[in-house]
């Protein structure tokens, strides 16, 4: 084997592995095949095509649907060969079945127009022809070569250890003989076979591969019933189905290899056909990045603007793909400037809407827990069993937490708020939005979503209003195979991976928390529900009012006076002003001064007078989400009397549950 496959990315090796074993007749490549193999600035097939030659199997043939519909050969010379193996190129040859017909009946009638030239022979360019070809190519004995004794020094493709239980078919010389001996165990009859080079000249090995590039439009998930598909695709369909276990193309050696962007978008005959390697390629991780970024920012980091350095570009590039990064310092250099900061977030923002839709959305952490006002409790254990573990190295913690209580109680603020103290990226994942219409199209959304989120660890991860995004049993649409389903399905799974724990912290929100899914609520997934409530007296509503000025950028408002009259003044509010209905206050507060001329304490007593909490039935979404609870400290210290009368608890949330299921209702 060439040293350059010596030392390659993940994906190469189980597909190396199973090339040399001839243990699968076809491979599927899902993920980002259009961006670039690290820092080589090759795509995947480019990138593979030319490893390969560099491996010695240099016959590379690719189709590519689409815009290009046809054979492409990277080197032309595989055209010559690949006439000449199927007979192309031979006078007395009928002309191709016309499209729409079954081509499979007898493929090797089925050939181009005459032609004594190869490079003159036209190939057709509808799939079923095209792909009938390419899989009867790499079954010829003229697309192999005899082995070598060169063949077994080292691990070339075909050669392979048996291991101790000899259940491995393969080739290797007598361990410790000097005779050149080679021995082939066969697993099927439990015997050991030997064999003098001379007898192994008749044994061939690959020379070629073949790469179908957006497979997933050749055979859809769409129309995924066989019977409603037109007769050429279903034979197509049914062709490849049958490749992985196909005995005549996995003795050739030569990989079948599928490219998609998505796996989900197969049709489900091809997810499931059995002798499948299926292998993903991942956004490119935070090292990925850093390397490719080095490469682009030159010398000393020469194109990049004075205050972003390689490592903060690294982790504000996280869920992008290298061509993304090209592309932000192709735009700074058209502009004749250096990268800086906002030029990249800038365009990090566009990129995200255009590829993910709005399903995902990605930003830098700007506040932490200092603007949240009130919270206490809530912060101090953050800070115990999530900030302080996270950032001294601990990967034992919790997976994910669920924020309970009524809305406008700084939920989505104190989801971000964690990210910053942590100092992790930080994601807001709009759940709902990945359904589909059309079949495949929720698992394939869901599958872009969770690349994105991997490539973007170690990260935040925030499912806003998580009752409406997953369907709970009584509630899901459509049964069985749903796009409910699906998400719920998919979500679990994710979730549950343990290589991403300590990577990814996951916080749901929620007004109604007995909505969401009892599947993800639960330990491993969810594990702990915390209830963020109102402020429950002047202290913590003053302090609130304080952190909203902050953010109002009223800092020279802010003082020890202000604050007694804050507590005070909140000491008169009741337990239903939420923190949002507080801000404005704040806001009308604002304003009053400017208008007469008035202190803010005068100002915002003012504006109490006037202003009404709006958020109905608070107290009983405070007593729903304590029912939730299961661990008193996380429990507000003058709520937790309420807590501890469990009986009474529950009462209270039962009787909230069923008032809200009779608005729903109606």
């Amino acid at each position: 084997m060439s040293d350059v496959v010596a030392s390659q990315p993940d994906f190469f090796t189980p597909f190396w592995r199973d090339v040399k074993g001839s243990v699968s007749g076809m491979f599927i490549f899902s993920g980002s095949k259009d961006d670039y193999v690290e820092t080589s600035g090759w795509t995947f097939i480019e990138w593979m095509s030319e490893v390969l030659k560099r491996s010695d199997i240099p016959d590379v043939v690719v189709f590519s649907p689409g815009e290009r519909d046809k054979i492409i050969f990277p080197d032309p010379s595989t055209k010559i060969k690949f006439v000449k193996v199927l007979g192309l190129d031979k006078d007395e040859q009928p002309a191709l079945p016309p499209p729409g017909s079954n081509p499979f009946a007898d493929l090797n009638r089925a050939q181009p127009p005459k032609s004594t030239d190869p490079m003159d022979v036209d190939l057709p360019t509808d799939y079923a022809s095209c792909i009938g070809l390419i899989v009867d190519f790499l079954k010829k004995d003229g697309a192999t070569r005899k082995l070598t004794k060169a063949d077994l020094d080292g691990a070339m493709p075909i050669v392979i250890e048996i291991d101790e239980q000899r259940t491995t078919r393969g080739l290797k010389l007598r361990a410790g003989s000097q005779s050149e001996t080679i021995i082939e165990y066969d697993p099927d009859f439990d015997r050991e076979r030997e064999y003098t080079l001379e007898q192994l000249g008749e044994q061939r090995r690959p020379v070629a591969a073949a790469f179908i590039d957006n497979a997933d439009k050749v055979v859809p998930s769409e129309g995924a019933q066989m019977a409603a598909l037109p007769e050429a695709q279903r034979s197509l369909l049914a062709m490849l189905s049958g490749c992985g276990t196909n005995g005549n193309l996995i003795e050739a050696g030569n990989p079948l290899v599928l490219c998609t962007k998505s796996f989900a978008k197969l049709h489900p005959d091809i997810q499931t056909a059995d002798g499948v390697t299926h292998i993903r390629l991942p956004k490119p991780k935070a090292p990925q990045r850093e390397a490719y970024i080095r490469v682009l920012a030159g010398t000393d980091g020469k194109r990049l603007a004075e205050g972003l350095t390689i490592e903060k570009l690294t982790a504000l590039t996280a869920g992008l793909d290298l061509r993304h990064i090209q592309d932000l310092f192709l735009r700074a250099l058209a502009q004749g400037v250096r990268l800086d900061e906002d030029m990249a977030n800038e365009r990090k923002m566009e990129i995200v809407q255009q590829v993910y839709g709005g399903r995902i959305t990605m930003r830098k952490p700007t506040y932490g827990y200092d603007a949240v006002g009130g919270h206490l409790t809530a912060k101090r254990w953050h800070l115990d069993w999530l900030v302080q573990p996270i950032q001294e190295g601990y990967t034992d913690i919790y997976t994910g937490v669920a924020y309970l209580g009524p809305p406008g109680s700084l939920k989505t603020v104190m989801a971000e708020a964690t990210a910053f103290e942590i100092g992790w990226n930080f994601i807001e994942w709009n759940a709902a939005s990945v359904r589909g219409m059309y079949q495949g199209q929720t698992e394939a959304n869901t599958e872009e979503t969770f690349e994105a989120i991997e490539a973007s660890m170690p990260c935040v991860v925030l499912v806003d209003e998580a009752d409406k995004a997953f369907a709970t049993p009584g509630q899901a649409v459509g049964g069985a195979g749903s796009a409910e389903n699906s998400l719920l399905a998919m979500t679990q799974s994710f979730m549950s991976k343990a290589s991403h724990r300590g990577q990814i912290l996951w916080i749901f929100t929620s007004n109604y928390g007995e909505l969401i899914p009892p599947a993800l609520v639960r330990p491993g997934r969810i594990d702990q529900k915390i209830p963020l409530l109102t402020p429950d007296d002047g202290m913590e509503r003053a302090e609130v009012f304080m952190a909203q000025l902050r953010l109002h950028d009223r800092s020279e408002l802010v003082n020890d006076t202000l604050f007694k009259d804050l507590v005070e003044i909140g000491n008169g509010m009741s337990d239903e002003w939420t923190q949002a209905e507080q801000d404005k206050l704040v806001i009308k507060a604002l304003g009053l001064m400017r208008i007469h001329k008035i202190g803010f304490s005068e100002a915002l007593r003012n504006a109490l007078s006037t202003l009404r909490p709006e958020t109905g039935d608070v107290a009983g979404m405070t007593a729903n989400a304590l029912a939730q609870c299961a661990d008193q400290d996380l429990v507000p210290p003058k709520r937790r009397p309420q807590f501890a009368d469990r009986t009474k608890l529950q009462a209270q949330a039962t009787e909230f549950r069923t008032r809200e299921r009779k608005v729903r209702d109606i």
